[in-house]
């Protein structure tokens, strides 16, 4: 019998006893739509909100062995984490999810309380981020990287002085003076320096959108200019 585990904010369930069923990590999220009924018109209008709405994401979980001791540390570890976590299965080793738990952890006994199953259901953002994603691509001239997923966000760190700018397909953002290094964090819409301490927004110039830059689906032309020295773009791929 093959026993699986899931990994939560950095440690794996089965250093804690813990082990998994998937069977409730094949759904997919609602699109977020708002509906208006009009008096005397059939049927309702449908306003595309443009995203995604969060999904609950449910593992039917159980520990056979000193239950008591795991139990107590399971509740620590799930229980106390805060805020969104990363979230992995062995079920989808390819992907990872940004979770937050919710809900109690209510046990049922087994005969002897000396094992016991759960479920364990999880607040997770609507994404399926690729672990593939993470990996930095290098560039140091004009090219095009194929997005074979859904729209994502990208951080691009940039190395080079002065002033540069940076466009992705027909999107172009201005940097009136790169000091060393600068990063473009696509999904929090903000410029910093790669320790993360310098906020550099006021030496970027965004394009007419007022958004940062995006990797639509497929083909995406890339070209920069300036005294750059060398580029890295994490495309965070993503799917539902």
């Amino acid at each position: 019998m093959v026993l699986h585990n899931l990994i939560f904010a950095g440690k794996r369930s089965k250093d804690y006893g813990l082990f998994i069923s998937g069977g409730g990590t094949y759904n997919a999220p609602e699109r977020d739509v708002t509906t208006i009924s009009i008096p005397g018109r059939n049927g309702d209008m449908v306003l595309d909100n443009g995203r995604w709405s969060n999904i609950s994401v449910s593992y039917p979980a159980f520990i056979v062995h000193n239950f008591r001791k795991n139990a107590e540390a399971v509740r620590a570890w799930i229980a106390g984490a805060i805020g969104y976590q990363r979230l992995e299965d062995d079920y989808h080793p390819d992907f990872y999810r940004l979770a937050r738990y919710s809900g109690n952890i209510d046990w049922d006994m087994a005969a002897l309380n000396i094992a016991g199953q759960t479920t364990l259901t999880f607040d997770c953002k609507p994404q399926r981020f690729l672990k593939l994603g993470e990996r930095p691509i290098e560039i140091s001239q004009a090219t095009t990287i194929t997005n074979q997923w859904q729209t994502s966000l990208p951080l691009i760190t940039i190395w080079g002085s002065g002033a540069a700018s940076f466009t992705i397909n027909s999107n172009t953002i201005q940097i009136s003076n790169i000091p060393t290094n600068m990063v473009l964090d696509c999904d929090v819409q903000s410029a910093y320096s790669l320790s993360g301490l310098d906020n550099l927004n006021g030496l970027i110039t965004l394009p007419p959108s007022g958004d940062f830059l995006s990797f639509a689906m497929g083909d995406n032309h890339i070209s920069f200019t300036g005294n750059i020295a060398k580029i890295e773009i994490v495309p965070r791929w993503w799917t539902l």
